[in-house]
């Protein structure tokens, strides 16, 4: 038949994208499978290694930014203590910078006051004695205007901190060291001594705990 003469046989040809290089590849040998082997573990080793160094670089990185933290705290701290410690001699300043004018503005008192005890027990002059008696009030008035006080001393118990003993005798009307008499007026400057009340004590009789010192001359 024409058909059956027209057949051709039509044999396997190989397509471009078959791999025909894998079906020729021989097997790895033991040599090869260990030269890999030692291949990645060398890879291997080198990553581990870099990863440690730069673990390492990190942890100074942090403990350096640590450091440096606990420096800038710290100097915060000191700043904030040095700022208040300056406000806090500042404001001292401003209630005590008087103290020392003040100490050698007191003799003026004193000698006022007992320019009005002579004049008062004397025959007095009475324009005088009036002159004399509003300076003694101006003074007592800026004294009070800037923060000076009078300690309370006549008649009330002894208290070292506030009253200088000049004398002292023994009473029997009183049971604890008692101020008698006040010879110098002592004062406060703004709650601080200023300058301490000289007085004479009274102590109970035979008293044990004898804590009066009096002032050496």
């Amino acid at each position: 038949m024409l058909d059956e003469e027209q057949k051709v046989e039509v044999s396997y040809v190989p397509d471009d994208g078959d791999n025909i290089e894998e079906t020729n590849r021989r097997p790895r040998s033991m040599a090869d499978e260990v030269t890999v082997m030692h291949g990645k573990k060398a890879s291997q080793k080198k990553m581990y290694l870099e990863f440690e160094k730069v673990h390492k670089e990190l942890a100074e990185v942090v403990k350096e930014r640590d450091e440096l933290k606990d420096k800038y705290l710290r100097t915060l701290a000191d700043f904030d203590n040095f700022r208040k410690r300056m406000r806090r001699e500042k404001e001292e300043y401003q209630q005590f910078h008087l103290s020392d004018f003040l100490v050698e503005l007191l003799p003026v008192f004193d000698n006022l006051e007992r320019a009005l005890r002579v004049q008062k027990d004397e025959t007095p002059n009475q324009s005088v004695l009036s002159g004399v008696e509003m300076i003694f009030k101006l003074l007592v008035d800026i004294l009070k205007r800037f923060g000076v006080e009078e300690i309370l001393a006549k008649e009330v118990p002894f208290d070292p901190t506030i009253h200088q003993a000049l004398s002292k005798c023994e009473d029997q009307s009183v049971s604890e060291a008692l101020v008698t008499e006040v010879y110098q007026r002592g004062f406060f400057y703004n709650g601080k001594l200023l300058r301490p009340a000289l007085v004479r004590v009274a102590l109970p009789v035979d008293s044990t705990q004898d804590t009066v010192v009096e002032k050496e001359e």
